[in-house]
This record gives structure tokens, sequence and C-alpha cells, in this order.
């Protein structure tokens, strides 16, 4: 396996950084691989050890405000500026690997940039996949605490209202210890903005799901408390793509690729990733 890194510059003139796990020859596709809140691209080493097993590279960027990526951790002033990152990152994973297939996975707020960002460029891609992805808030705010929400988001974007659970990670307690003690995991409070911006990206990707086309698996656990797996269940139902499928796992977590059943879900990753990759 061949391992490299690098920084691009985005729309917004700030650095963001990148990194590929690549087979030793020339890959059959390439998945561009988009993380969830708090954490970074680093954190998938072993999805990308699995893939490039199977003769598939990978390429995780680190969010604006993630990991080695420009920003303040736990905020950012429009959630637009992560489909820039992104859009980033895929010109410069087709410039360094041109002609070669390229999907899109994304897992909880990456799965959320991943639907919003497939507005507009699903044809740019053979598949998608996302895992637990974050299309629906597991604790929507009434109308009152709503425009409490709002106001703070306008006056004082910053204040961080927010905090995710460790412990609903994973069932794996050493996955949670090394989630714990990764010092590029954020594990400060999600400011006022990023919150209300992911409610509103939420809210926009239910509302066009009707224009995904591509084919799209979508995948979440039944234990899941940090996502909701109800808005997983809505957006298969009205994406109208013919090639479409859902995958629950009714006992797992959050993270599926960290729980202890990680092999069996690479393993359908995998299958699905090849029986989309082009035939040339």
């Amino acid at each position: 396996m061949r391992r490299s890194r690098g920084t691009v510059s985005c729309k917004t003139n700030r650095r963001v950084f990148y990194q590929y796990w690549l087979p030793d020859r020339r890959p059959r596709a390439l998945v561009l691989l988009v993380h969830g809140l708090a954490e970074h691209g680093g954190r998938y080493g072993h999805v990308g050890q699995y893939l490039v097993d199977c003769g598939v590279g990978v390429c995780a960027l680190d969010l604006p405000g993630h990991g080695q990526s420009y920003g303040s951790p736990g905020h950012i002033a429009r959630f637009s500026h992560y489909l820039d990152a992104v859009a980033a990152i895929q010109s410069q994973v087709q410039s360094d690997h041109e002609g070669i297939p390229l999907a899109i996975m994304g897992h909880s707020m990456g799965g959320l940039v991943v639907a919003n960002y497939l507005l507009e460029h699903q044809h740019d891609f053979f598949c998608c996949v996302l895992s637990a992805p974050a299309l629906q808030s597991t604790d929507a705010p009434g109308k009152v605490l709503g425009s409490v929400l709002k106001g703070l988001s306008a006056s004082m974007p910053r204040v961080g209202v927010l905090s995710l659970d460790a412990e609903a990670v994973s069932r794996d307690p050493a996955v949670v210890r090394r989630y714990q003690n990764d010092p590029m995991v954020y594990r400060g409070r999600i400011s006022a903005r990023l919150t209300q911006e992911m409610l509103d990206a939420m809210t926009h990707a239910r509302n066009f799901a009707s224009s995904v086309r591509i084919p799209i698996l979508l995948m979440h656990g039944g234990q899941d408390r940090l996502t909701d797996i109800n808005g997983t269940n809505s957006y298969h139902k009205h994406v109208v793509s013919p090639d479409k499928r859902l995958q629950l796992y009714p006992d797992l977590y959050h993270e599926l690729l960290n729980e202890p059943e990680r092999r069996h879900v690479l393993k359908q990753v995998m299958s699905w990733l090849r029986a989309h990759i082009p035939q040339k």
C-alpha cells in the first residue's frame, strides 16, 4: 500500500488537508471519503487498508475546522464551506488520477455533506455510500428553542450549545478509548452557528432528495444515539435512484466501520462498490 498526503487551496483560499491510501498498482477505482463531526480523515486508515487490498484507492480529507485543515474546531461560518472543501479535493483527486472512476462516501455529518454535495455533483461519481448520515436531528429543537438557537447563531455564533457522547460512538471499548485520546478529535462544544447550519442542511438534503438519481447505499445502526435512523429511512424512501439500497444493522452503534462487526460492514461496502465500478 502506498500512502501520501498534502494540502490544497479551496474557494476561501485556505488550505484543506487530504491523504491517500493507494494500491501499488493502478487502482480499479477511487473513493472520496468525508468524515463526521469533530473527527478527521486519519481515523479511516483501516477502511483505506481494506479497500486497497481489494484494489480500490481512498482519499480522505479533513473538513474545515477538523484535523489538519484550516478553521476553528467545532465551528463553521457557512455549511457551504464544507462543500467547497470537498470540491477542491475532488478536483485534486481527478487531477492526480485522471480516468479512474470515482465514488463518494460520507459518514455522519460527512453523510450530510455528501447528500448536499450530490445535488450539484452526482454525475461525477459512479456510486455513493452513506454511513449513519446526519439527515435528521435526534433532538430537534421545538419552536421556542429553535428561535433561541437561530438568535444565538446570528448574535453569538461561536457560543457552544452541543456536545457529543463518546460512549455512543462504538460498542468496542478500544475504539472509544482511542477516540477519547485522539488529540485531533474535538471534545469541546459545537457552536450555535454550526448547529444551525447543520439543521438547515438537513432540511435542504431532505427537501431535494427526489433529485438524487445516483446508485446509493444507505447504512445505519439500530442502536445509533448520535444520528437519527428515521432520517435515513425517510431519505431512502424519497431518493428516486432506480438503484438504491437501505442496509440496517439492528444492534450496531453509530460508527458502523468501527463496530466489532466492522469487517462484515466493510465487506458489504466493497461488494456495493465492486458491483458499480464501470467496466471498460
